[in-house]
């Protein structure tokens, strides 16, 4: 009785081993009947079929090649988000070889490139591993576009964002971001932007006049500076003298006395001091003079230039003087551009020295990139100082929004860091 039982567990075994056997081998000649169908498709160039042939096989059955094959269907259809995630996501899991990963992840950033989707670039650009970062790393912090339309002249600080000034057909204009007029507001001479007055001359007359274009502030004559609120610097017989937008006088009269900047100014009074917006002394500073820019703002990057014979800067924050040099550019939040014997070198936030490499004109650096000029041509650098880009044409520091603007042909355009367009 047992070897009858013995035999018809034997006999089930037999018949389950030959069904799985079979049912394996329909299987996989269904999976590799599958695969070439799907890969005719995709040989023939027809890549909706190729995908929809793929896509009938599970995850588990697909090679690395199908998925390659996945992803540049998907690719050559631009329906780049899915190509995108598959080259991050799928590529591991199936682990793809690194190198073959890297192929479709260049081709990736170059038709987005070329296509300008500069949004999908950022995005995707900043997901790649270090390897691959690293190699587009000096192009992704270099390469910028032109915006908008051409301007005779403009008057740009890195201070600038969101609103900028330009000269067009005699009359001085706010810029959008995109290199547009803001507003058809035509004026003779511009002085500055502080959100959300604009300092404007018209008539012989200094204008306070808000975004609507509605005067806000008249001033006879155009003894004055950009208004930064809560004051604005006039220029008297005695001295710098500041008076609120009713024009009344608000100070004495100081030899030198430079715009509020997050309620702070440095004047000149027996000495150079900081102030807060009562005109009283937060503290004394060393020195016989400042450095101001266009606009009459001194404080960049919560730091003052100072001037001996030479000159200092003065971090308010650490309350520390750097070593003097014969000219210094502003701090933008980087390596501090300064000049020695004839060279510009940079220094970085500790004033401590980044380099001893010399150029005959440089820039501070912001948004991880600096600026110089040597014979002529200005080029982009990155932190090792090594040229990342050469530029033809004059051009401008990038502000924090990644807003510059060049000179072409006598004509200025804005220009825009293409890591800064998530539009």
């Amino acid at each position: 009785m047992r070897k009858i039982i013995n035999l018809a567990i034997l006999s089930i075994l037999l018949i389950i081993s030959a069904f799985l056997v079979l049912t394996y081998r329909n299987k996989s000649n269904y999976v590799v009947k599958q695969r070439n169908y799907a890969q005719a498709f995709y040989n023939k160039k027809l890549y909706k079929d190729a995908i929809k042939e793929f896509e009938k096989l599970n995850k588990e059955d697909l090679l690395k090649e199908d998925v390659l094959m996945i992803a540049e269907s998907y690719l050559a259809l631009e329906e780049f988000n899915t190509a995108i995630n598959m080259s991050i996501e799928d590529f591991d899991l199936h682990k793809i070889p690194k190198e073959k990963k890297h192929k479709i992840q260049e081709n990736i950033l170059k038709i987005l490139d070329d296509k300008e989707m500069y949004k999908e670039y950022n995005k995707f650009f900043l997901k790649l591993d270090e390897e691959l970062k690293n190699k587009y790393m000096d192009k992704y912090l270099s390469d910028y576009v032109i915006y908008g339309e051409s301007f005779d002249q403009i008057k740009y600080t890195l201070n600038d964002y969101e609103e900028y000034i330009g000269k067009k057909d005699d009359f001085w204009y706010l810029i959008t971001n995109k290199g547009k007029i803001k507003h058809s507001s035509k004026n003779e001479d511009i002085l500055g932007w502080k959100y959300p007055y604009l300092t404007v001359i018209n008539q012989a007359n200094t204008l306070v006049i808000d975004e609507k274009n509605d005067i806000r502030a008249n001033f006879d004559g155009v003894e004055y500076f950009s208004f930064q609120h809560p004051y604005i610097v006039k220029n008297t017989s005695s001295g710098q003298i500041y008076i609120d937008r009713s024009s009344v006088i608000k100070s004495k009269a100081y030899k030198k006395a430079s715009n509020f900047i997050d309620k702070k100014a440095i004047i000149i009074d027996d000495g150079i001091k900081i102030i807060d917006t009562n005109f009283e002394l937060i503290s004394n500073l060393e020195g016989q003079d400042f450095k101001i820019d266009s606009r009459n703002n001194a404080i960049y990057d919560n730091k003052v230039i100072v001037k001996f014979n030479k000159y200092k800067i003065y971090d308010i924050s650490k309350d520390k003087y750097s070593d003097e040099y014969d000219d210094i550019d502003f701090s933008y939040g980087q390596h501090i551009a300064v000049k020695n014997k004839n060279k510009w070198t940079y220094i970085d936030q500790d004033f401590n020295s980044v380099s001893d490499k010399g150029f005959n004109q440089a820039y501070s650096f912001s948004n991880d990139i600096g600026l110089i000029k040597e014979n002529d041509r200005y080029k982009i650098i990155n932190k090792n100082l090594k040229v990342i880009k050469e530029v033809e044409d004059e051009i401008y520091p990038f502000n924090e929004e990644g807003i510059s603007f060049t000179k072409k042909e006598d004509k200025y355009y804005m220009i825009r860091l293409k890591r800064f367009i998530n539009e």
